[in-house]
């Protein structure tokens, strides 16, 4: 995108404090210092859906698909896979646990504890998105060959029972939502009143679900959807991207979240390690458990800002890049 649209930004920071969040007590509970946290497990609940087939959504939306080939694999290797190559090795030495460095020699345990499977499975779904789209041009093509590569992806995973190597799996789904996001600098934001009431029917599902103790469907690390519910998924999940697009579009400008917007990458990386060594360091502190969990994410969103301002000092700009 030429112009850059401060919303965006918005969207991706409000996304990454999500991840954040939804991460903190899991790892906290892995250390031993928290017991359950019912209060935050309905609010992680609320967003966990569509968490991250945002980031794909927005992913979608900001890259730029009509270049050659030659163009893209080099703006692709500069913004997520270089990062990706570099980062892990400063995360890997703050664990001080020389056993994690085993990872970078097992290809399985690199791509899931060191790169993480999210970058896997974003550069999968781009690869994936840009070769159909230059091979494709008929738009409703497009879209049934976009689905058809989804459904494909979660029959190898649950049909077929292959393994995931990469995550690719995971990528082919969540291919769709890069779709999404393509399409919608041409139709979906021309239509705000659609998009905001879209958005307030994820509210009214997810309540409804909520009540009659139903789970709704998701596609992260796991791949948690089955046949008859991917379809619902799909649909579900694009109402809560309405809901965060609506909520970051009234928001418009926020300096703090675009910042954290601009460096998810980073503070992607950072955050789980950040979070680890707090909860080995301070143990629970004595303090409620849900009170636990929020200072540790407000310390670890601290820190992890802390080192992404580092990242973007002049010498050290070229290692990081951002989607």
């Amino acid at each position: 995108m030429s112009e850059r649209k401060p919303y965006i930004d918005v969207a991706r920071g409000v996304l990454i404090l999500l991840v954040v969040l939804f991460h903190t007590p899991i790892i906290l509970r892995s250390v031993g210092c928290i017991g359950e946290t019912p209060f935050l497990d309905v609010i992680v609940g609320f967003f966990n859906i569509f968490r991250i087939p945002g980031f794909f959504f927005i992913t979608g939306y900001c890259t730029n698909w009509g270049g050659g080939t030659l163009m893209f694999v080099q703006k692709n290797f500069k913004r997520l896979l270089l990062p990706a190559l570099v980062l892990p090795l400063f995360t890997s030495s703050l664990y001080f646990d020389k056993d994690v460095w085993t990872n970078f020699l097992d290809f399985d345990s690199w791509t899931y504890v060191c790169v993480g499977w999210f970058v896997c499975a974003m550069a999968v779904a781009k690869i994936l998105y840009y070769g159909i789209r230059r091979l494709v041009r008929n738009g409703f093509l497009l879209a049934i060959v976009v689905f058809a590569v989804a459904v494909a992806g979660l029959f190898l995973n649950k049909f077929f029972a292959l393994p995931n190597h990469g995550f690719y799996q995971n990528g082919m789904i969540l291919m769709f939502f890069v779709y999404l996001g393509d399409m919608s600098r041409k139709f979906a934001f021309s239509a705000e009143r659609l998009v905001k009431w879209l958005g307030f029917g994820y509210v009214l599902v997810w309540l409804v679900c909520f009540i009659l103790h139903v789970s709704l469907p998701k596609v992260s690390l796991s791949i948690d959807c089955g046949y008859l519910k991917f379809i619902p998924y799909l649909l579900i999940a694009t109402m809560g991207i309405c809901l965060l697009m609506s909520f970051s579009r009234l928001i418009n400008s926020n300096r703090f979240l675009e910042y954290m917007g601009r460096h998810s990458l980073v503070i992607y990386f950072f955050h789980s390690v950040l979070i680890f060594q707090m909860g080995r360091l301070l143990g629970g502190f004595g303090i409620c458990d849900s009170l636990f969990v929020l200072l540790v994410f407000a310390s670890s969103v601290a820190i992890a800002s802390f080192i992404a301002w580092l990242f973007d000092l002049p010498y050290l700009r070229w290692l990081v890049g951002r989607f």
